[in-house]
């Protein structure tokens, strides 16, 4: 599962960013954040490609697409 985690007290556009968790045999792994796609800026708004093979994440100042392979390889281990 990929979602959007922030700090209420700072504010959603400073501290919002993408995380992952991950079910395995039941269990939903501690939340991580998504370093290949999180900027300095505001990241939110994921979306996977019909395929499965891109997502596409929004923020503040533009939108980006990447590879998925490439960003959720590190959490399929």
């Amino acid at each position: 599962m990929i979602f959007t985690r922030w700090d209420a007290e700072v504010g959603w556009v400073e501290t919002v960013d993408l995380y992952m968790s991950v079910l395995r045999e039941g269990e939903r792994s501690e939340p991580a954040p998504l370093a290949e796609l999180n900027t300095d800026g505001a990241d939110f708004g994921v979306a996977a490609g019909p395929n499965g093979r891109w997502l596409t994440t929004r923020m503040v100042t533009n939108t980006s697409a990447s590879a998925s392979s490439q960003v959720l390889a590190r959490y399929r281990r």
